[in-house]
């Protein structure tokens, strides 16, 4: 088993990753490629970095996740089902993932969240659908429920294995 599943592979739940792995805890990224970032022909304002291309970036940060000992899949996630130990995700191609901690860090597949029993509100203004606000979650990406953090937004956290 698992300490963690990202589901998620682009800028927050990559960050997320590196910061688990880092921290010692047993990481997995599931990631769908289709980070809205891949877009981005060239940032210049992310801190540290003077020009540079939205996949090229991701690529960073995903070498730096594997460096950390994160393990990285390419693919969708089906189902998530909290389970007495943590999570159970379940993969398009049918593999499943268990871990004591989950961070969801997608702002495109509500249908994740949504069977967890969040309410979203999604941005009618933007032709993806993102979402624009997960109600339940804190401003720290907490949830009500044990051991889940949503990570819609970017941001920097650190988790504490109890």
């Amino acid at each position: 088993m698992l300490d963690v599943i990202v589901i998620g592979g682009g800028i927050s739940g990559g960050s997320a990753a590196i910061y688990t792995s880092r921290g010692g805890l047993k990481t997995s990224v599931i990631d769908s490629g289709k980070s809205q970032i891949k877009q981005v022909s060239k940032l210049f304002n992310y801190p540290g970095i003077k020009g540079i291309t939205g996949s090229e970036l991701l690529d960073n940060i995903k070498d730096q996740a594997i460096d950390g000992g994160t393990e990285w899949l390419e693919g969708s996630v089906e189902t998530v089902t909290r389970n007495d130990h943590g999570y159970s995700v379940k993969l398009a191609d049918g593999n499943e993932r268990f871990a004591k901690y989950l961070i969801i860090a997608t702002n495109l597949q509500t249908s994740l969240l949504e069977s967890l029993g969040f309410e979203l509100a999604v941005n009618e203004k933007v032709p993806s659908g993102k979402i624009k606000k997960v109600f339940g979650v804190e401003h720290d990406g907490t949830t009500k429920l044990p051991n889940l953090l949503s990570r819609v937004c970017w941001q920097v956290f650190q988790v504490n294995p109890s």
